[in-house]
């Protein structure tokens, strides 16, 4: 019986020692694996990309500071989603279970936020994903340790906390060992969606005795990733910049979570293709709309108006010493001057549209 141990740690996850580094491959290159595969195309080799639930592993040749990479294929980012997230996960360490069995130390990044998702339901669907494959077995034999590396400091303590309060004890407990090449197991078998009314079975159902660092209430394990999109979601109109992440996350997010709420928005500079496909069917299914107009942002103002055309309520937001423009100017708002205020501000008015409701 092995532990493994499953953390968050800041760093830059293409510089960090491990011995095998997983990326994603959504049809495209994004983000983290956009600047992998050019560092390791630069000298002139030929990258071969995965198709989705595909995985190619690599050597890096000195190029990352892992030796080994791991690219799994998904679907395109419109239908990467919670789901798709914890089937990365378990696709990943099944994969290298095979290819990769003395790995002992495994690097991934967090994967939904850098579009919009979900930060915190991201990380539940990511982390369930590596418990269905350590509780299978379909880990490399050697596996001790599993990193979330992430760079941006105020991300790494918000899932340092969410990770403390999903495993206690810091380990997952598993009896590691090798698969033989060609024998991993289609991460779909993992799925509760696999079979109606099923879910993963997990080690403790086939060993009642066993007790893990999970401890006796793990029903977040059962739902993380399948039951997300039931849940009531609110769509943030807001540029999708830097200067705005505290906004975001500690104004917006925590009243949204706070109130029981799913929170995304959307990043049009990610997507690729119809972006406002995306965008009109997830403003469509929202419980409502929460918009920050400080900057007359185009982008913002078109999300605006496409709620206003369905009917989904919306809520605008904007700085007190914001000069709004005329067209709007008219339009009830919460004038905030610093994100605790923002904070306390949606957090009242939330709680006063699930009164309403």
């Amino acid at each position: 019986m092995a532990d493994v141990t499953i953390e968050v740690v800041h760093g830059d996850a293409l510089e960090t020692a491990a011995d095998v580094l997983v990326l994603k491959y959504a049809q495209a290159l994004h983000g983290v694996d956009l600047i992998a595969a050019g560092r390791l195309t630069a000298s002139g080799r030929t990258l071969a990309v995965p198709g989705p639930w595909s995985t190619r592993l690599e050597q890096t040749l000195g190029a990352l500071t892992p030796p080994l990479v791991l690219f799994v294929g998904v679907p395109p980012l419109y239908e990467f989603r919670y789901a798709e997230i914890r089937r990365f996960a378990t696709t990943a360490l099944a994969a290298l279970a095979a290819s990769a069995p003395d790995a002992r130390t495994v690097t991934l990044t967090l994967h939904g936020p850098g579009h919009g998702l979900d930060e915190a339901e991201a990380l539940e669907s990511e982390v369930a994903g590596l418990v269905d494959a350590i509780r299978a077995e379909t880990v490399p034999g050697a596996l001790e340790r599993i990193q979330i590396v992430e760079r941006d400091r105020g991300s790494v303590q918000r899932m340092q906390e969410q990770l403390s309060t999903l495993f206690p004890g810091g380990a997952v407990s598993g009896r590691a060992r090798s698969l033989p090449p060609n024998a991993v197991p289609s991460a779909a078998s993992y799925s509760p969606t696999a079979l109606p009314g099923t879910r993963p079975r997990t080690k403790r159902e086939a060993d009642p005795d066993r007790a893990d660092s999970l401890g006796r209430d793990d029903a977040w394990l059962e739902r993380a990733g399948y039951a997300t999109e039931a849940k009531r979601h609110i769509l943030v109109a807001m540029p999708f910049h830097d200067s705005f992440k505290d906004l975001y996350h500690y104004g917006i997010e925590n009243a949204a979570r706070a109130a029981g709420y799913v929170c995304e928005r959307a990043d049009f500079a990610t997507f690729t293709g119809d972006v406002m496909a995306w965008v009109r069917a997830r403003i469509a299914s929202a419980s409502l709309v929460i918009a920050e107009i400080s900057d007359a942002n185009p982008n913002v103002y078109l999300e605006v108006g496409y709620a206003w055309g369905v009917g989904v309520p919306t809520v605008l937001i904007a700085r007190k010493d914001a000069e709004i423009r005329f067209d709007i100017q008219g339009e009830r708002r919460l004038p905030y001057g610093s994100i605790q205020e923002l904070e306390e501000l949606l957090t009242s008015e939330l709680r006063g549209l699930a009164d309403d409701g």
